[in-house]
């Protein structure tokens, strides 16, 4: 598993299973978690991503939930897709108290999502 700043990330096939570092970032290392994770993107030439939030993810604000929808919106722009893994009920209960339920792929682990996402 490669290592950044923020992030560590594994290629699997055409894909990215993405880790958080830390699991209680703060809105600056979101920000820039998130640029961290657009460049890998770019450098692996990938448009299939799978993002853990997991175990116990805490930064689930605005800030939080809009990047999300940013590389979403970005993938999709690549022709990709983007799924979510290792949600906790906690955090799946803000995602539904946002409306944003249905807009994700939510899946159990990597693998799984990697499944999902070569649908």
């Amino acid at each position: 598993m490669s290592q950044l700043k923020h992030m560590s990330y594994e290629k699997q096939g055409d894909g990215l299973c993405i880790r958080f570092k830390n699991l209680r970032p703060s809105e600056p290392e979101i920000q820039d978690s998130f640029q961290e994770i657009k460049k890998i993107i770019s450098d692996e030439k990938v448009n299939k991503v799978a993002l853990s939030l997991g175990p116990n993810m805490e930064c689930m604000y605005s800030v939080f939930l809009g990047k999300i929808i940013s590389l979403q919106r970005h993938l999709n722009e690549l022709g990709g897709k983007f799924a979510i893994c290792h949600v906790s009920p906690q955090v799946k209960s803000i995602f539904a108290a946002c409306k944003l339920e249905d807009r994700f792929i939510f899946t159990e682990d990597f693998p799984s999502a990697m499944q999902e996402l070569n649908k």
